[in-house]
């Protein structure tokens, strides 16, 4: 009796080549371990900030990017501050968010440490946030976030 040789058809999964992910850098590691955490203490019901009990969710992935975002600041590296110049770069002025300007406030501070190196680019990202001063009406949490960078002493 002659043996029969049955095809084998790949399944869908088998038939997509495996992508290569970018390996996160050690602030981004850091900021979804914590991210997660805050999130996880969330959903157990025992997110407690400043002695009151966190129910809405979106208030809670709000305080989760911001304490995320505060406590991994330390690890920021040369990889992590080309990927906020290039989203500051691609940001519209006309509808810049909370985080888009904490990265241009980040970023003009790191640059003024940088004195001679970075002072054009310092000055091109100061002329950005007067611009956006300058068109749009501010919300209180943008214009304390602004006025408190920009009369810190240098």
């Amino acid at each position: 009796m002659p043996t029969k040789y049955v095809l084998k058809r790949k399944t869908k999964r088998e038939s997509k080549s495996k992508r290569k992910r970018k390996p996160k850098s050690d602030y981004e590691s850091c900021k979804s371990k914590e991210m997660n955490r805050l999130m996880k203490l969330y959903e157990r019901g025992n997110l407690i900030i400043r002695g009151r009990k966190i129910n809405n969710r979106k208030q809670a992935i709000a305080i989760a990017l911001q304490q995320s975002d505060s406590k991994c600041t330390s690890k920021i590296n040369g990889i992590d501050i080309k990927n906020m110049e290039s989203k500051v770069q691609n940001a519209q002025i006309s509808s810049f968010t909370y985080s888009d300007i904490k990265r241009i406030l980040f970023l003009y501070q790191y640059y003024l440490k940088k004195k001679n190196k970075g002072a054009s680019k310092a000055l091109s990202l100061q002329t950005k946030i007067i611009q956006y001063l300058l068109t749009n009406e501010l919300k209180s949490s943008y214009r304390k976030l602004l006025v408190s960078t920009f009369l810190q002493k240098k």
